[in-house]
C-alpha cells in the first residue's frame, strides 16, 4: 500500500516541484480513510501516512517534520488527543498544525481539542474542496508564522552584531583618544608655542577630553538599556554638581543673556546650602546637563530657567523654562532618537537622562504649553532601594582595603587628564578623590590627608612626579603609600626607578581604561 502514496519523480522538473510541495501527515488506524484523504491532497502536497499515534510522533519528530497533520481522535491505544498533547508539549513539534478529524457519529470534545491545540476539525466523509481549503489556510498560516520568526531571529542576530560593533568600537576608540588628550598637555609645555597656539591645544585637549566622555558615557547607555548596568551608590551634593554644569554652561547662557536661578524646598540657594541624594556622579551629572542645557536651549532670549530643589517626600528637582515642547514630538519625546526643529540634534539627550533616572530608581516627566512653558520633573526616592547588594562593601581576599573607601590623590598640571582618569575610576567603584595640579600641592595634601593610593604624571611644573616619588619614599609615615607612575615616554632614569621600593608601578601614555585598572590591581587594589 505504501507504493500507492510515494509520488516518483520521472524528470529533474518533476523532481524540483516536489522538493517545493509542502508535507501532510495522515493519521488514522484505518487504510481506506489514509486512502481518501492521500488521494485528494497527493496533486499538491508530499503525504506521508501512520496507522497509530505511536508512529505518527516518530515521523513528526524526525529529520524531514511535516507542515501539516490531519489526526484522527478516535484510535486505539493512543487516540488523537493524547498524540496532539504530546506534540505541543515537545518544542520540536509544538508548532506543527494539528487537523483533528472524526466521524460524524462520533463524540467529539472540541473545547479540550482547542485546548490542547488542535487548529481546527473537519468531519468523516470529508468534503473535497474543504479539505483542500483548510489545509492550504494553516499551511499558509504556519509558513507566515515560520518566516516571522526567521526573520526576528535575524533581526536579533543583527541587532546583537551592531551592539558588539558598537561595544568594540567605543572601547577601541578610548586608546587614540588618550593621545589626543596628553599630547597637547606636553606640548604646551614648549617654550615656543605662541599664545595662540597654547590657546589652540588646550582646545584639542578639552575637544578630546569630550570625546572620552562621550565614549564613557555610551558604553554605560548600552549596559543600561540591557539592564545590566550596575549602580554603585553613594550620597552627592546635587546642588554641586548643578553649579558645574552652570558654569560649563556660562558661554551658552551668555549668548542668550539668560538667568538661571534655583531654590531647595521653596528658599532661593545660597552659597552654602546642599541637596543630598544617593547615585552616582556620572549618572547625575549628564542627566541634569542634558535638562538644563535642553531648558537654555528652548528658552527665549533674556529669559529664565529656574530649578527647584525638594526633599519634603521623596526628592525632586523640576527645571522651568519658557519655552514650550512643539506638540510633534511630544507624544515620543523620551523616545530614542525623537528630535525636532534641530539641525544638530540627535535625539539622545532626552533618551539617555530618562534611562539614567531609573538607573538612579526614579523617572521624569513633563508639563508643556504656549502659556506656562515647560517644566521637567526629575523624581526618585530620598534613598532608592537598588536591586541587589551593588554597594561594594566587602574586603576583597588579598587586597588592603574597600574600594568605595579608597581616598585617591590624582596629581597632573593638565585638568582635562584628572577628569579623564577619575571618570575611568568611577567607573569601577571609586569615589573618593582629591586633586593637585603639582608635586608640590600634593606634599602639602598628603601631610593633612590620609591618602591610600596616588595616581602623579610625570611631566609637570614646580615637582615633577618622579620627584614626587622620591620625596614620599623617603618619609617613613608615607612611603608605603601605593604609587602608580604615568608618563608619555619611559621612565627616564630606569636605574633610579629600580633603586625605589615598595608598591610603585608605572603606566605609559597613551592607555587605555584596561591599562590602567590592571595596573591599579597591581597594586593590591580592589577593583570590581
Amino acid at each position: 500500500m505504501r507504493d500507492q502514496f510515494v509520488f516518483l519523480p520521472t524528470s529533474a522538473k518533476i523532481r524540483e516541484m516536489e522538493q517545493e510541495k509542502k508535507t501532510v501527515l495522515v493519521v488514522d488506524d484505518i487504510h481506506t480513510n489514509i486512502e481518501i484523504l492521500a488521494e485528494i491532497l497527493q496533486p499538491d502536497y508530499r503525504v506521508k501516512f501512520s496507522l497509530d499515534g505511536e508512529m505518527a510522533l516518530r515521523i513528526a519528530n524526525g529529520d524531514e517534520p511535516p507542515d501539516l497533520i490531519l489526526l484522527d481522535i478516535m484510535m486505539p491505544e493512543v487516540d488523537g488527543y493524547e498524540v496532539c498533547r504530546k506534540l505541543k508539549i515537545d518544542s520540536r513539534t509544538r508548532f506543527i498544525p494539528v487537523i483533528f478529524v472524526s466521524a460524524l457519529n462520533e463524540t467529539i470534545n472540541e473545547e479540550k481539542g482547542f485546548e490542547i491545540g488542535c487548529v481546527d476539525y473537519i468531519t468523516k466523509p470529508v468534503n473535497p474542496a474543504l479539505l483542500k481549503a483548510r489545509v492550504k489556510n494553516h499551511i499558509f498560516l504556519k509558513q507566515a508564522r515560520d518566516n516571522l520568526i526567521q526573520q526576528n531571529e535575524v533581526l536579533q542576530e543583527i541587532v546583537q552584531l551592531r551592539e558588539e560593533v558598537d561595544r568594540i568600537t567605543r572601547h577601541d576608540l578610548q586608546t587614540p583618544l588618550t593621545a589626543f588628550i596628553n599630547i597637547p598637555t606636553m606640548l604646551k609645555s614648549d617654550a615656543n608655542l605662541t599664545p595662540d597656539q597654547v590657546e589652540l591645544m588646550e582646545m584639542l585637549e578639552k575637544s578630546a577630553f569630550r570625546m572620552m566622555q562621550m565614549i564613557n558615557n555610551s558604553l554605560d547607555l548600552v549596559k543600561m538599556e540591557r539592564g545590566k548596568y550596575r549602580i554603585r551608590p553613594i550620597s552627592l551634593d546635587v546642588v554641586k554638581i548643578f553649579s558645574q554644569i552652570c558654569r560649563e554652561l556660562e558661554e551658552f547662557r551668555v549668548m542668550k543673556n539668560l538667568k538661571i536661578v534655583s531654590f531647595i524646598n521653596g528658599k532661593e540657594t545660597g552659597p552654602n546650602d546642599s541637596f543630598e541624594a544617593f547615585g552616582e556622579e556620572k549618572l547625575f551629572f549628564p542627566l541634569l546637563s542634558n535638562l538644563i542645557k535642553n531648558a537654555l536651549e528652548a528658552s527665549p532670549v533674556n529669559g529664565v530657567v529656574t530649578v527647584f530643589f525638594s526633599d519634603r517626600e521623596n526628592c525632586v528637582i523640576k527645571i522651568h523654562n519658557l519655552g514650550e515642547i512643539p506638540s510633534q514630538i511630544r507624544q515620543k519625546f523620551f523616545e530614542k532618537y525623537a528630535t525636532f526643529g534641530k539641525t544638530s540634534g540627535t535625539g539622545l539627550g532626552v533618551y539617555s537622562a530618562k534611562l539614567m533616572a531609573k538607573t538612579l530608581g526614579g523617572d521624569i516627566s513633563f508639563d508643556s504649553s504656549e502659556k506656562s512653558g515647560t517644566t521637567m520633573y526629575v523624581e526618585f526616592p530620598k534613598k532608592p532601594d537598588f536591586p541587589g547588594d551593588q554597594t561594594i562593601n566587602k574586603k576583597q581576599s588579598g587586597v588592603n582595603c574597600f574600594p568605595n573607601k579608597l581616598k585617591i590623590l590624582i596629581v597632573d598640571d593638565s585638568f582635562s587628564m584628572r577628569e579623564v582618569i577619575k571618570d575611568i575610576l568611577r567607573a569601577v567603584g571609586f569615589s573618593s578623590f582629591m586633586e593637585a595640579s603639582n608635586g608640590k600641592l600634593a606634599i602639602e595634601i598628603l601631610k593633612t590627608e590620609k591618602i591610600d593610593l596616588v595616581i602623579s604624571d610625570w611631566f609637570m611644573p614646580e615637582k615633577n612626579g618622579f620627584e614626587l616619588l622620591q620625596e614620599i619614599k623617603g618619609m617613613p609615615i608615607l612611603g608605603n603609600i601605593p604609587f602608580l607612575l604615568i608618563s608619555g615616554s619611559g621612565p627616564a632614569k630606569p636605574s633610579e626607578m629600580a633603586s625605589l621600593q615598595g608598591n610603585i608601578e608605572f603606566l605609559q601614555k597613551p592607555f587605555s581604561c584596561d591599562d590602567l585598572i590592571k595596573k591599579i590591581r597591581n597594586l593590591g587594589m580592589a577593583v570590581q
